[in-house]
């Protein structure tokens, strides 16, 4: 199969052999752009070709096939035009042939107001704004974008025009399929593509959002664009923060204007429009007020609509704070399992250390991490048990916060604490510490309960270990961060309690 390259002469609109190849343009998604000239005519073309390789790499290529059968149905003025698509050339990869747009991109007439220290007037704002809107809708008819952006927008002079389809998903198919394997801009991509839930329509509304936020205001609608390298604080932010106010950065656009925005922006899908007529409708309402032969709202409407904003900006964020903890606490929790089970493997390999140089009996071992519990059958018929759970408010030892413990105990009540100790926030996972509790010698033992020492304790007495650390207390605790060596110690303990009674 041959490469693409300058000078080809391939089939083009008018038949076979009239296309000739020019310059390279760029890369889109998935794919490589070529300007071309019909040969007759004169007439230039954009033409897209897979990525190089893109034929070998079964994922890119479908992607590729993806675009060319979605450009090829929508037909839009806000749409770049496909005017011939060859899906299986003979000695090429497929390709097809668009209209050549010599504005540029959006992004570059964007770079260029905010170069000249303006402001997009309020004219282009709505042009732009209602252009893109229909753009976006007619592709949605067909499938789901899922990569709106500046960069793929195309300038025809102050017509926006949506190009690149390289990720883009089939309407009908996109409704059955949670998956979301990726390629859209992270800076753009909305709650529901980083949650891996399935992608509607909505999920094209909240690119468009951000698009429209940017090209009302020149700025990022978040308060600080992460950088894209940085792909955990990009998700939160598009998972937890809330975006500013276009009220408040411009008071010449209608107050309707930043309502709209603010909702194609909202982090649940349910909560964006339901469809793009719905839009349609909102965006009509809100520039009409603009308009000089409109009545609009009188003085005291406009600042009802702005405290509304107001107002919803604050409860948002309330609720966006109230989500983030909740889902940091989440994430705590499932990072205190896998490191649960991390241990559980620890003490394993201890056992399995013993069993192997054991001839009178084993150690058998039975872990069900999903209930938080290990039991360890001891030889001659002892037993002891691995409990976990989780500690509010949590302790602070020299060694690190605690949030998460386990208990482990023998028949006798004998055993210790295992304690999951983090330095500060950023120490995600943690290390696990041993911690051996016996009385203080300056104790008389009937004010405690019974049991052999060292012993662990339970949730409603982990607090006395803290104590114990910072002061003289009833309790002496003694920390180990070998954690296998604790745990055969623990097993002696019983053995020896075993021989002596």
């Amino acid at each position: 199969m041959n490469v693409p390259r300058p000078g080809m002469i391939i089939r083009g609109p008018e038949g076979e052999e009239t296309l000739r190849l020019e310059e390279f343009l760029g890369r889109g998604a998935f794919g490589e752009v070529f300007k071309a000239t019909e040969v007759s005519t004169g007439v230039p073309y954009a033409v897209k070709f897979p990525a190089v390789g893109a034929v070998e790499r079964g994922d890119e290529m479908r992607a590729f096939l993806n675009e060319v059968q979605a450009a090829s149905q929508v037909q839009h003025p806000n749409v770049v035009r496909v005017v011939h698509v060859e899906p299986a050339p003979t000695n090429l990869p497929p390709y097809l042939v668009m209209e050549f747009i010599e504005g540029g991109t959006l992004r570059q007439r964007l770079e260029d107001y905010r170069s000249s220290g303006e402001l997009v007037p309020p004219q282009l704002v709505r042009k732009w704004t209602e252009g893109l809107a229909q753009g976006i809708a007619a592709v949605n008819d067909h499938v789901i974008h899922r990569d709106l952006r500046p960069e793929n927008v195309l300038m025809k002079g102050d017509i926006p025009l949506i190009a690149d389809f390289g990720i883009s998903k089939v309407v009908g198919a996109i409704t059955r399929n949670k998956t979301f394997k990726g390629g859209q801009h992270i800076l753009y991509m909305a709650p529901e593509g980083w949650k891996m839930e399935r992608n509607e329509i909505q999920i094209d509304m909240y690119s468009l959002g951000i698009a429209l936020f940017e090209i009302a205001t020149l700025k990022y609608p978040f308060e600080r664009a992460p950088d894209p390298q940085d792909i955990d604080a990009v998700r939160r932010m598009h998972l937890f923060e809330h975006p500013r106010s276009l009220r408040e950065l411009r008071d010449d656009l209608p107050v309707g204007l930043s309502h709209v925005i603010a909702r194609l922006m909202e982090k649940r899908p349910q909560e964006r429009f339901s469809n793009w007529s719905e839009l349609a409708q909102a965006l009509n309402r809100a520039w009409a007020t603009s308009e000089a032969d409109s009545a609009g709202p009188s003085g005291v409407v406009t600042d009802l609509l702005d405290e509304t904003q107001r107002v919803y900006d604050v409860l948002a964020r309330q609720r966006l704070e109230d989500e983030k903890r909740v889902a940091a606490k989440e994430e705590r929790r499932r990072l205190d399992l896998h490191q649960m089970e991390r241990l559980m493997d620890d003490l394993r390999n201890a056992v399995t250390q013993y069993n192997e140089q054991s001839s009178l009996g084993i150690i058998e071992v039975d872990c069900h991490p999903q209930r938080r519990h290990c039991w360890f059958e001891l030889p001659f018929a002892s037993q002891m048990s691995l409990g976990f759970d989780w500690i509010d408010p949590p302790l602070s030892l020299r060694k690190g916060q605690v949030r998460f413990f386990g208990l482990l105990k023998d028949d006798d009540g004998g055993g210790l604490n295992y304690l999951l100790c983090r330095k500060d926030e950023s120490d995600l996972y943690g290390k696990w510490v041993a911690c051996c509790v016996t009385r203080s010698p300056a104790v008389h033992p009937r004010h405690l309960p019974a049991r052999p020492e060292p012993f662990g304790l339970p949730r409603e007495e982990i607090s006395e270990i803290q104590v114990a650390e910072d002061a003289v207390h009833i309790y002496e605790v003694d920390f180990t961060e070998d954690v296998q060596d604790a745990f055969v110690h623990a097993v002696l303990s019983n053995m020896r309690r075993q021989r002596s009674t």
